[in-house]
């Protein structure tokens, strides 16, 4: 990237595979982009090692997705089943970093308690989950080298795929764009036809279903956040229906 800079954005989300951004927080990303913000996908392989798919097929796929979202998206190097929270992989997102300079960044979760058989703890998972925030902490030193990239301070970061049993730090309501997020996770048609049984789709819903219980709207994608947030006080009051 030799310092380039891009045209900055206001979130950078991050992703293993294609579709995890789009089944984790899709609907958090369609309301972004419908208000306003500036967003960029960041998906770290190209599912190579998946089991239905193939990489041409599952580009094509998060292309489509994020052009319904109507977000940036850029395609990353690392492969998939090797995704590793190495002293190289995080030069590579500080690099991403710098050169888009965010306000905030989302990851998947960079911790479970579960095993090999929860989907959401995949290993590339967790381990971009741990790149993405050493990433975030060291793309502001400048003694820390990129090339000639110039450092940058992320405001916020912000974990996705919170585990099973985990109640999130907070929700964001995206009922208002609940088709556009259906769309959305539809564009991966190889997953959704195929992953449990060809009924993802439902499996999905009933999350987004929960986390948009607590707070008494239909739909809400959960996050977790590792630090205590700032909360104005009329905020408080958001929850009085």
């Amino acid at each position: 990237m030799s310092g380039r800079v891009g045209t900055p954005v206001d979130v950078l989300a991050f992703g293993a595979h294609p579709d995890d951004l789009e089944f984790g927080m899709g609907g958090t990303l369609v309301r972004m982009v419908r208000e306003g913000l500036a967003v960029t996908e960041v998906v770290l392989t190209r599912g190579e090692a998946g089991t239905y798919g193939d990489p041409d097929i599952r580009v094509r796929e998060q292309t489509r997705a994020a052009e319904i979202i109507g977000c940036g998206l850029r395609f990353m190097d690392f492969r998939d089943g090797e995704v590793e929270a190495t002293r190289e992989g995080v030069v590579k997102i500080v690099e991403v970093i710098r050169e888009l300079r965010p306000r905030i960044c989302f990851a998947p979760v960079e911790r479970s308690p579960y095993t090999h058989r929860d989907r959401a703890a995949h290993p590339d998972h967790l381990a971009t989950g741990k790149l993405v925030k050493r990433a975030c902490r060291l793309a502001k030193f400048r003694k820390f080298i990129t090339r000639d990239a110039e450092p940058h301070l992320v405001g916020s970061m912000f974990f996705y795929m919170v585990p099973k049993g985990v109640l999130p730090t907070f929700v964001v309501d995206f009922s208002d764009y609940y088709d556009d997020w259906i769309r959305a996770i539809s564009a991966h048609e190889s997953q959704i036809t195929n992953l449990r049984g060809g009924d993802l789709r439902s499996y999905l819903e009933a999350y987004k279903i929960l986390y948009g219980s607590f707070i008494d709207r239909k739909y809400a994608d959960g996050f977790y956040s590792p630090e205590p947030l700032e909360i104005a006080p009329s905020a408080l009051f958001g929850g009085s229906r």
